[in-house]
């Protein structure tokens, strides 16, 4: 058992690679990042939700001094993409333009400016006219869907519900009749934003050559080189995409937002051209999470089994397909429970609201909120204890999971013990208040995820080279958005070869010297680039063991390397890993060590996170104040616990916003965004945040060369229903929407003030 709150106990727990640069201010960002002969664009973007462009004036803009070029639809390609930075698949229609007369949300594309500066840049916008026919817009599931609603999309599509998956365990009906009791409920999500602190960035320079360099803050350099290529019409070698310093992704920056406008543009000038957001245009034209509206139905047996469980998702793709299908489809392999006869249908909807895409969970939270809050709601209606339920009913090794998918490891006794073990200490310490004006309760919620892309249909390369001291250079195709990977994969190198960390650099190259990557997401990067990376280290080993033998005269049987020493069997001889490059680099000539692998995937296993959140209701004043979230997970064997740490307890704020305040409002009168900013965006502060207590099984994953599974994601997923659960729990009503704002006044430690003197204060 790991105690990941002592940290300074675990010798594995280093410091990011980078983190005295970041501290210091040191680090450099997009924006920071200048050229000669650097130019700066900017984007008109619909004011509408729905509308078509009339006309476009630029004559005025034109003339203004400084002004480089403008783009109108008329003047780039009119290819259909589509953004999403996943693999090429059947269900990700093409179905968007660069720039466009017909906007089908705020923020759509519709002209490009590019000038010596953004100033300039800014004065052309508004020299601008732009002549616009309004449209009628359907922002939601349930405008979208009515009988006789306009299509968003006639061009592509012929329905607004696009999209539909159906996962499938046995006959559901058949289910149904041989439960003894079923449950049904109705769960709605908001849309909301992930608001990285770097706004999406990048530079484009398409160079007199005809070769287009990137440099972006995105997630999937190789799928942007491949979507690029597509829009422009060149091969992939003439594409260089750069690696940049990322102010956090979250998913948002797996897809292409403006690199491929700043390419436009820079052909018209063939200099660099440089695009950073600012918040609003962030806000409204780049991905949120989706949406959701859930009917949920569940059979179960006199004695608590789970017997049956339909679940029937919609998800508000906003105006264009982007990641919808996958989003929406995924969460069928998403179930932590076993039972015989499951059925999940994922509906992706069309709208004119914000677009949708990859944001941490990946449609797991909207549905596990669903699910979660329908297993607490008969666990109350039955009288039967929600922990030992899902005890009962969770997936043991060796059961099956999704797709008859046999699930490898989940030490389930640990989890739910430890879990309980601090909910006991926390009421043993303050109680469990129950009078007159407070009322507090816990909730529960439990998950399971991925760790990596669960179809299994992505690859992952690395390269090591071993340097004449004896020191290394990592490559991988790896992009660190934040979460510490860079750091997690010199780590594995350095337990696999015995050396130092300090002895591994971890090269951050482009995307014609890297080794492919198919792109930091899926919470993948630790199991799957971790694969790639042990399999490079293995390759050098044996390239060792060869030259080894050659140099001493020996059959290649007689090198071995155990305990991090090869040994040279006959002789008696042990050498370390530094020892034995430093043998082979100075006396065997012409000689060098180089490790190679590409890695797919046998397995994509499944971490999981029980949670409980202990909630206060002020009954008076018809306010919540969330004071303790734990989270007792499997996330297989630990890399590094700091980072782990780190994952988990952003994700836990991440997972404290989506259930309590955060909200895209949308005005149904003007159909506008109306918290397109961080002053009306709500989003928990560290002083807003509760206690957090987390508990790391002991646990070691087979289908990973280092043990490992995921731990990226899965923080954020169970909270709101852990949350829900409590918040039901203390005041008696059935919680079927969020975020509890919209029900309740949220109290936080910015107002307790406000609260304890009551609400007629204000």
């Amino acid at each position: 058992m790991m105690d990941i709150n002592k940290l300074r106990d675990q010798k594995n727990a280093i410091r990011r690679l980078e983190s005295i640069s970041k501290v210091t201010g040191s680090t450099s960002y997009l924006d920071d990042m200048e050229m000669q002969g650097m130019s700066f664009g900017s984007i008109i973007r619909s004011p509408y939700p729905h509308a078509k462009v009339l006309s476009i004036d630029i004559e005025a803009a034109k003339k203004i001094p400084g002004v480089l070029g403008i783009l109108c639809p008329k003047d780039v390609s009119h290819v259909k993409f589509n953004c999403c930075g996943f693999l090429p698949a059947d269900s990700l229609i093409k179905d968007e333009e660069i720039l466009t007369m017909h906007p089908r949300h705020e923020g759509d594309r519709i002209a490009a400016v590019v000038a010596e500066s953004y100033e300039i840049c800014k004065k052309a916008m508004n020299a601008i006219k732009i002549e616009y026919e309004v449209l009628p817009a359907q922002m939601t599931i349930d405008e979208a869907m009515k009988e006789g609603a306009p299509l968003v999309n006639p061009d592509v599509y012929d329905t607004n519900c696009f999209y539909h998956k159906i996962g499938e365990r046995g006959k559901i009906d058949d289910g149904f009749e041989k439960s003894d009791y079923i449950f049904e409920g109705t769960y709605r999500t908001q849309t909301v934003h992930p608001i990285p602190m770097e706004p999406i960035s990048c530079i484009a320079h398409w160079t007199r050559d005809e070769k287009l360099l990137i440099w972006a803050n995105s997630q999937t350099p190789y799928q942007d080189r491949r979507i690029l290529a597509e829009e422009f019409g060149l091969p992939e070698c003439d594409i260089i995409l750069h690696r940049a310093t990322i102010g956090g992704g979250f998913g948002q920056r797996e897809e292409l937002h403006n690199q491929d406008v700043a390419s436009a543009l820079s052909h018209l000038i063939y200099r660099p051209v440089k695009i950073v957001n600012e918040r609003n245009d962030e806000m409204i034209s780049t991905a949120t999470r989706h949406a959701s509206l859930s009917k949920v139905k569940m059979g179960v047996s006199k004695d608590g089994k789970l017997i049956a469980y339909q679940h029937t998702m919609y998800t508000n793709a906003g105006a264009y397909c982007t990641h919808t299908p996958l989003v929406t489809g995924a969460p069928d392999r998403k179930c932590p429970y076993h039972m015989p006869y499951l059925r999940f249908d994922g509906i992706g909807v069309l709208t004119n609201g914000p677009v949708s895409g990859a944001f941490r969970g990946y449609g797991n939270p909207q549905v596990s909120f669903a699910r979660e809050s329908l297993i607490n709601d008969l666990c109350r209606k039955m009288g039967w204890d929600s922990v030992k339920f899902r005890y009962d009913n969770v997936c043991k090794p060796g059961e099956k999971m999704h797709a008859n998918k046999i699930l490898s490891t989940f030490p389930a006794d640990q989890c739910f013990e430890n879990g309980l073990r601090i909910r006991k200490e926390i009421d043993a310490n303050e109680g469990l208040r129950d009078d007159d004006e407070v009322k507090e309760a816990w909730g529960m919620s439990l998950i399971s995820h991925t760790s990596a892309v669960s179809s299994l249909e992505t690859l992952c390369a690395s390269s090591i080279i071993c340097n004449p001291d004896g020191t290394v250079n990592l490559m991988s195709g790896t992009v660190d958005m934040g979460q510490g990977i860079e750091t997690a994969l010199v780590q594995v190198v350095a337990e696999k070869f015995g050396i130092n960390v300090k002895d591994i650099t971890h090269a951050a190259l482009d995307t014609t010297s890297s080794p492919y990557n198919y792109g930091s997401f899926s919470s993948g990067q630790a199991f799957h680039s971790g694969n790639a990376v042990a399999a490079a280290c293995e390759d050098v080993i044996s390239r060792i063991r060869t030259e080894l033998a050659n140099f001493y005269h020996v059959d290649e049987e007689d090198v071995n390397f155990r305990d991090k020493k090869f040994q040279i069997v006959c002789r008696g001889q042990n050498l370390g890993f530094k020892e034995a490059i430093q043998i082979i680099a100075n006396r065997c000539r012409g000689t060098f060590i180089m490790g190679n692998a590409v890695v797919g995937l046998q397995d994509a296993p499944e971490p999981f996170s029980l949670c409980w959140a202990k909630v206060a209701y002020y009954k008076k004043e018809k306010a919540i104040k969330v004071t303790h979230v734990i989270e007792s997970v499997d996330i297989g064997r630990v890399i590094n616990p700091m980072i782990v740490k780190g994952q988990l307890e952003g994700a836990i704020q991440m997972g404290v916003g989506f259930s309590l305040i955060e909200d895209l409002e949308i005005d149904k009168l003007s159909k506008k965004v109306i918290t397109a900013d961080l002053l009306n965006y709500r989003n928990p502060l560290i002083v807003d945040m509760p206690k957090i207590h987390l508990f790391v099984a002991d646990s070691y994953e087979p289908y990973s060369a280092n043990g490992c599974k995921s731990v990226g994601e899965l923080g954020v997923i169970p909270v709101a229903g852990a949350i829900g659960d409590a918040v039901s729990n203390a005041c008696g009503w059935e919680i079927t929407e969020i975020p509890l704002s919209r029900q309740f006044y949220v109290k936080n430690s910015r107002c307790d003030g406000f609260f304890e003197g009551g609400i007629q204060k204000c």
